[in-house]
């Protein structure tokens, strides 16, 4: 019995090692991402309770959770798909391009939620403008064409729905 339980063990570890090995350029982006993940929780959840006076939330930690779960699945599969076809120029690429857009939707947040603490931080709020690229619109402004906020926000609508009409057909 003891054998058998012995080589149960060695088949698991085996197994876990052929994983890890074939996972283990993704494990930086993966550390990454939890990373930029654990700060967004944070700085929201201090966010939350000094802006709105709340107190933790299981259903918004999970949320999180799951996305960060889908970033992390993104990045494993696309590292798989590229691996077993032997490319791994291309797996690190798409590994660190999905890990950037991550990390920049991560950063953007992080930076709104800072400002509902601190809203009158002047660099704060010149990063956030520019990395939510909400700096479009003034531009346009002072350019000279005279566009709102609402519309520039219904452009961007517009173009999402088209976007997932193309997908769901």
């Amino acid at each position: 019995m003891e054998s058998m339980i012995d080589q149960i063990r060695i088949g698991i570890v085996a197994i876990w090692a052929v994983i890890m090995t074939a996972l283990s350029p993704a494990a930086n982006a993966l550390l990454l991402l939890t990373l930029f993940a654990v700060v967004n929780a944070l700085v929201g959840y201090q966010s939350n309770s000094i802006t709105r006076h709340e107190r933790f939330s299981l259903s918004k930690f999970c949320r999180a959770g799951i996305q960060l779960m889908m970033y992390m699945g993104l990045v494993v599969l696309l590292h798989l798909a590229f691996y077993i076809f032997g490319d791994t120029e291309k797996s690190l690429f798409a590994m660190k391009m999905v890990s950037w857009i991550a990390v920049w939707g991560y950063t953007v947040k992080i930076l709104q939620n800072c400002l509902q603490i601190a809203p009158n931080t002047r660099g704060l709020k010149l990063l956030y403008h520019v990395l939510a690229v909400k700096f479009v619109g003034k531009l346009l402004r002072e350019l000279g064409i005279d566009v709102n906020d609402d519309e520039i926000k219904e452009l961007r609508d517009d173009d999402e729905s088209e976007a997932t009409k193309g997908t769901e057909e």
